[in-house]
């Protein structure tokens, strides 16, 4: 089976965006601090590049077929 490295690396990313995430969360839960507005917007950001990153993979996939 061939690997695709860029596959590969977006589901890396996909696992550490989600992790980030998780614990930003678990720690809001926990203090109930929001956080600042710069960290949040870094969350989002990372979120929707993971998302743009999948469409895009996706799109290439459905192309080469």
């Amino acid at each position: 089976m061939k690997q695709n490295p860029s596959k590969i690396a977006l589901i890396f990313s996909t696992v550490c965006v989600l992790l980030l995430n998780l614990a930003a969360l678990i720690e809001y839960w926990e203090t109930g601090n929001p956080g600042r507005p710069f960290s949040t917007i870094c969350y989002i950001l990372g979120d929707i590049c993971i998302v743009i990153g999948w469409i895009q993979f996706l799109l290439e996939k459905k192309k080469a077929k």
